[in-house]
C-alpha cells in the first residue's frame, strides 16, 4: 500500500521564523485540505479546531490563536483568527504557495502521512517533527543517498535552536527509533591554546542522519 506523503515547502522547513508549532500546525492544515473531497477540494474549508488542537499536540486556546496568527503573519494562510467559538468551528483559507500541485516551481519536502500521528507529536514533540522534515529536505533520494550529514551547530542556526535542543529532540527521535544517527570521523585538528604553547591533536566527527522510514509507519499502527 502506498502512504500518502505530507509535503511541505522546503524555505518554510528551513525557515527559522517559523516556530515549530507553527510548523507542524501548517503539516496539519494541509494534510486536512488533501482529506477533502476532490469534487469540494478548497484552499477555503472550516476546520474543528479543538480537534485540530489535540492532534496537534497544542494544549490551549491562547496557544492556537498564537499559532495561527503566526502563520497568518507569515502568509501561510490567508485569513486572521481573531476568536475561536465555543461550539462549531473556525474557517481556514490556505495560501495556494503552500500545496505543490498550485506551486509548480517551488521546492518541498515530503514524509509520511503518519509522522503527523498526535503519537508521535506527543512523543518527540514538534520539534522533533520539525526535525524530522529537516533532515529529509537535506537527502536527495534522486541521488540514492539515504542520508544526510548536517552538523548540530548548522541545524541549530538554520531553525533557530540552541544547540543542547537539537542535542535533546535528536536523542528522543533516537529513543523512539525514528531516526538513526551514525558518527563518522571526518578529519583530525589542532586545537592551541591561548597562550599558543600547548597544542592538543583531536577527531573531529560529522554525524549521518538516517530517516526510519518504516518505524514512523509501525509506531502510528501500534498506537492507532
Amino acid at each position: 500500500m502506498t502512504t500518502f506523503k505530507i509535503q511541505v515547502p522546503t524555505e518554510i522547513v528551513k525557515n527559522k521564523e517559523y516556530s515549530d508549532k507553527e510548523f507542524v500546525l501548517l503539516a496539519k492544515l494541509i494534510q486536512i485540505y488533501y482529506r477533502i473531497p476532490e469534487t469540494q477540494k478548497s484552499l477555503t474549508f472550516g476546520i474543528l479546531h479543538k480537534d485540530v488542537m489535540f492532534y496537534s499536540g497544542i494544549k490551549d486556546n491562547d496557544t492556537f490563536k498564537e499559532t495561527l496568527k503566526g502563520l497568518y503573519d507569515k502568509g501561510a494562510i490567508k485569513n486572521k483568527v481573531e476568536t475561536l467559538p465555543r461550539k462549531g468551528g473556525i474557517e481556514i483559507i490556505l495560501n495556494e504557495e503552500v500545496i505543490p500541485q498550485m506551486n509548480k516551481e517551488g521546492f518541498f519536502t515530503q514524509l509520511s502521512s503518519e509522522v503527523l500521528n498526535k503519537n508521535i507529536i506527543d512523543a518527540v514533540g514538534h520539534s522533533g517533527i520539525r526535525l524530522l522534515y529537516f533532515y529529509k529536505s537535506y537527502i536527495n533520494s534522486k541521488t540514492n543517498k539515504n542520508h544526510c550529514y548536517v552538523a548540530e551547530e548548522t541545524t541549530a542556526e538554520i531553525l533557530g535552536m540552541t544547540k543542547k535542543t537539537v542535542i535533546k529532540y535528536n536523542k528522543l527521535l533516537q529513543k523512539h527509533k525514528l531516526l538513526k544517527i551514525e558518527k563518522h570521523e571526518s578529519e583530525h585538528a589542532y586545537y592551541t591554546t591561548k597562550k599558543g604553547t600547548e597544542s592538543y591533536l583531536f577527531t573531529k566527527y560529522n554525524n549521518h542522519y538516517f530517516i526510519r522510514y518504516e518505524n514512523i509507519e509501525n509506531f502510528s499502527e501500534k498506537s492507532a
